[in-house]
C-alpha cells in the first residue's frame, strides 16, 4: 500500500509540475514557456521567494521592450559589435593609417623632450 501510495504521490507532483506554468502562465497572461522560464530563473536566483518575484519583473520587462525602452540600448549595441567585427578583419590600409598615427605621434614626442 505504501508503494502504491507513493506512486500516486509522484504521479500528482509530475503532474502538478507540468501544469503549473501552464495556470501560472494563463491566470497572468503570459505563455508557459515563458513562465516556466522565468520560474527556473527565479528559482536559481533567490529560491522561492525569487520564483514569486521572478515572473512579475519578466512581465514588466517584456513590456518595457515591446514599448522600445531599450531600443537606443540595443542600437548600440549593434554598432559596438559592428565596430569590433570590423577591428578584427584589419586591412593593410588601416595599417598604414596606424603607421602615419605612430610617425605623428613619434613626432610631437620628440619636439617636447
Amino acid at each position: 500500500m505504501a508503494v502504491g501510495l507513493l506512486i500516486i504521490w509522484c504521479g500528482g507532483q509530475l503532474a502538478r509540475q507540468i501544469i503549473q506554468p501552464k495556470i501560472v502562465g494563463d491566470s497572468i497572461g503570459v505563455p508557459p514557456i515563458p513562465t516556466l522560464f522565468l520560474l527556473f530563473i527565479g528559482y536559481k536566483a533567490a529560491g522561492v521567494f525569487g520564483m514569486i518575484a521572478a515572473v512579475p519583473i519578466g512581465i514588466i520587462l517584456a513590456n518595457m521592450y515591446e514599448e522600445g525602452v531599450f531600443d537606443t540600448t540595443i542600437n548600440s549595441l549593434k554598432i559596438l559589435f559592428a565596430g569590433i567585427n570590423n577591428f578584427r578583419r584589419l586591412e593593410e590600409e588601416d595599417m598604414a593609417g596606424l603607421e602615419e598615427y605612430k610617425e605623428r605621434r613619434g613626432k610631437r614626442n620628440g619636439k617636447k623632450g
